[in-house]
């Protein structure tokens, strides 16, 4: 750190955008426990859906809250079922009566953090009928009317089909996200130096154009988005909340330059860079834990310990034989992004590590030539 405050304070006006994605929000808490240890100063947020929930706690200023509100939510404190099939999906009279005690619209509003909001309004005769008589928009805390700030925080929300509309003034609203889930044009609108985007990647409409704008207009731009699959966004559970809390956290910090690695963490300087991508692949194979800050020392002895225990619970034969399609999967597996295309898998993500990891200590990964620079690290560093 400089002696007069935060290296990043350099940054000039900065923005963070948190993108929808229901329960993968958790993730976007991490980023911003990162950007606090680091005192990078937030002068606007704006968000989507979750990320529009999140917003709201970053202008407030209520980090210890968002974190412990994230680690006791449960679905059943998120959607109200209890209506869903009179009203066409669920509610969220838990949530709202949550937000309800965890932000304060006055706060928010007084704070000297610009935020900002992205919903879409429809016509309820329209939902019904199923046409499409949609309006964006976009929206700061100064254009929304007093004592309805947590109304279209929700609205933003409204995940629809699987969440009624929500109804403000006769009027209903749905999902940000049929819009634009990541909001980085409302950045450029308000003159951000810097913007940091925070990506759950989740259903919902990205518009690229404006990512490519604001690297047109010189801005200095972070895309934090996770290599890991982070889960169905409709279910809610601490301890997976938590995870995600970490995972966002680690993403962030390895973003500022702060560690390295892409999958899994490393302390900087430990690991050849050259050599790192397979380091991380022999990590995913053997499933090693990637919360965890790495030193070399301690990434190999742990890999020793996973590869060790694979050799006592090996893979039998016959179930690799029995895998169909298993170089189609494995080539499919390192381009996967959605859990849709993961779902589609003719084996698990557990599966696949465990037939690799066989292959590795069979000496048979000639079978699949990706494979065979994970082989020599290994041998290099004396783990096979």
């Amino acid at each position: 750190m400089e002696k007069n405050g935060s290296p990043f304070r350099k940054f000039g006006k900065t923005a963070l955008i948190l993108g929808g994605g229901g329960s993968r929000g958790a993730y976007e808490i991490g980023v911003w426990q990162a950007l606090r240890e680091m005192e990078i100063p937030i002068h606007i947020v704006a968000g989507t859906s979750v990320g529009a929930i999140n917003g709201a706690a970053v202008a407030q200023g209520s980090f210890d809250r968002a974190c412990r509100l994230w680690r006791q939510l449960t679905t059943t404190e998120v959607f109200d079922f209890s209506q869903a099939v009179k009203n066409g999906g669920a509610s969220y009279t838990s949530l709202k009566k949550t937000l309800n005690e965890n932000l304060s619209e006055q706060s928010i509003r007084d704070s000297g953090v610009e935020y900002g909001l992205v919903t879409v309004k429809a016509e309820l005769q329209a939902l019904r009928n199923s046409r499409s008589l949609f309006s964006g928009q976009y929206l700061w805390k100064e254009q929304i009317p007093n004592g309805q700030l947590l109304d279209y925080i929700l609205a933003s929300a409204s995940c629809f089909p699987a969440v009624s509309a929500y109804e403000i003034e006769g009027s209903a609203y749905i999902d940000g996200g049929y819009l634009d889930n990541l909001p980085v044009a409302m950045a450029l609108q308000r003159g951000a130096q810097t913007i940091i985007a925070v990506n759950l990647d989740t259903f919902g409409i990205v518009k690229k154009e404006a990512l490519a704008s604001a690297q047109a207009q010189g801005k200095s731009l972070f895309f934090i988005e996770s290599p890991w699959n982070l889960g169905n966004f409709l279910i809610f559970d601490p301890k997976h909340s938590a995870h995600l809390m970490r995972l966002g956290y680690l993403d962030a910090m390895k973003a500022f330059g702060a560690f390295e690695g892409r999958r899994f963490t490393f302390m900087k300087g430990q690991m050849d860079r050259r050599t790192l991508p397979t380091a991380e692949e022999a990590a995913e194979i053997f499933r090693l834990n990637s919360e965890t800050i790495y030193s070399k020392e301690i990434f190999l002895y742990q890999l020793a310990k996973a590869i060790d225990s694979s050799k006592k619970t090996e893979q039998p034969t016959q179930k690799l034989l029995s895998f169909q399609g298993l170089r189609r999967d494995l080539k499919r597996l390192r381009h996967m992004r959605s859990f849709d295309e993961f779902q589609r898998l003719k084996g698990t993500y557990e599966d696949i590590c465990h037939i690799r990891g066989w292959l590795l200590l069979h000496g048979a990964s000639s079978l699949i030539p990706s494979e065979q620079r994970v082989l020599r690290f290994l041998q290099r560093e004396g783990l096979l």
